[in-house]
């Protein structure tokens, strides 16, 4: 990595914060961090709406970091986690207090695995899959693979729910039992989406304003009933804006289909996959109970601008994408200043155009 990418992580040692009256007791801060870096992406399907596809996640190309610089460190987090699947084999696991369960490892539950890993010392992180596909790169990760019909009954400290309500027929039954694996004491949290919220222009969005009625858009519908299912049982919900890298998210798509039909002007809220990973531990870590989160980097910008970052950059070519509609949404705007002050974490990347300028000068490698 060219330059040190600094991102917000939760250290968590030998006790958790637990009154919530009382956040500067969390021992969030900020570092330089050095990731595992997801190498071949793959583009979103035209099915997808933009959100949607910029959620979709798949392990596939990720690896650790292996050169001389970074090869200790990547090291020692396969050889941890290989320790925790040998204890896991001789049933000498026991669980600890910054023990994870990642549900549904894809790229964004990769990643925050990777910086949990990084960040408590020892801790032991399991990936819980449906198959059996991912488990080699889990395990290059330090992530404990496990399929999700081995689960039993044990219980973790601290899980997250990363799998896209595509992947399943009852999602709701999906969360309730992943709430199941959690022992209360420390944090669970579910990774919803911003498009539970309405669009009125008007309206600056954050983590306490309005939802779409579940009884009008299907999409929210199949959110809104996990999440307060999470929310009863009380752990946290994570609403996060369109997730993208250099090569995910909705220019991705917007680059591959040439001619999009929609208008140039409409709004559009993202945020970094490692800042997205980097909220989610900090939230992991705070051992708050019952919250809202938003992930955003609170600086919507058009569908044109965010085009026009990119062909600044000089890395995505010169043929222009082309929107051929002026009707339609013209999106929301979301801040999430509460998330950040509560959980004590700002994003690397301030807006699309600080990822788009610092890619084009090398400096952004995921």
């Amino acid at each position: 990595m060219s330059k040190a990418m600094y991102t917000c992580i939760a250290t968590l040692r030998s006790a958790r914060p637990t009154d919530t009256n009382n956040r500067s007791s969390s021992s969030t801060q900020c570092v330089a961090g050095k990731r595992v870096l997801p190498r071949k992406q793959q583009a979103h399907s035209p099915g997808l709406s933009l959100e949607a596809s910029t959620q979709r996640e798949s392990t596939r190309g990720l690896t650790t970091v292996r050169n001389k610089k970074h090869a200790t460190r990547a090291d020692g987090l396969v050889r941890q986690g290989l320790q925790a699947i040998t204890a896991m084999a001789g049933g000498t696991a026991a669980v600890t207090k910054s023990d994870l369960l990642i549900v549904g490892p894809g790229v964004l539950g990769s990643l925050i695995g990777s910086q949990w890993l990084e960040t408590h010392e020892g801790a032991r992180v399991v990936g819980q899959t449906n198959s059996d596909r991912s488990h080699e790169n889990l395990k290059a990760l330090g992530i404990v693979p496990r399929l999700k019909a081995d689960s039993g009954a044990e219980q973790f400290t601290n899980v997250i729910f990363c799998a896209p309500p595509s992947g399943s027929e009852d999602y709701t039954g999906e969360i309730t039992a992943a709430t199941a694996l959690w022992n209360g004491e420390g944090t669970l949290v579910f990774t919803s989406s911003s498009a539970v919220y309405s669009e009125k222009q008007d309206v600056v969005y954050t983590e306490e304003s309005e939802t779409v009625e579940a009884s009008t858009s299907p999409r929210a519908a199949k959110l809104l009933a996990p999440e307060a299912v999470v929310l009863a049982a009380g752990g946290c919900v994570m609403r996060l804006a369109g997730l993208y890298t250099a090569t995910r998210g909705a220019h991705s798509y917007f680059l591959k289909a040439k001619q999009i039909p929609i208008r140039p002007d409409g709004l559009i809220n993202l945020i970094h996959y490692q800042d997205a990973a980097s909220l989610c531990c900090a939230a992991l870590a705070s051992g708050l109970k019952g919250q809202i989160f938003m992930g955003c980097d609170s600086n919507p910008l058009t569908k044109a601008e965010m085009m026009e970052a990119l062909y600044a950059s000089k890395k995505f070519g010169d043929e222009k994408v082309e929107f051929t509609s002026s009707e339609g949404s013209l999106g929301r705007r979301m801040n999430n200043q509460k998330t950040r002050d509560t959980l004590h974490c700002e994003p690397t990347y301030s807006s699309f155009q600080a990822f788009a300028e610092a890619y084009g000068r090398g400096e952004a490698t995921l």
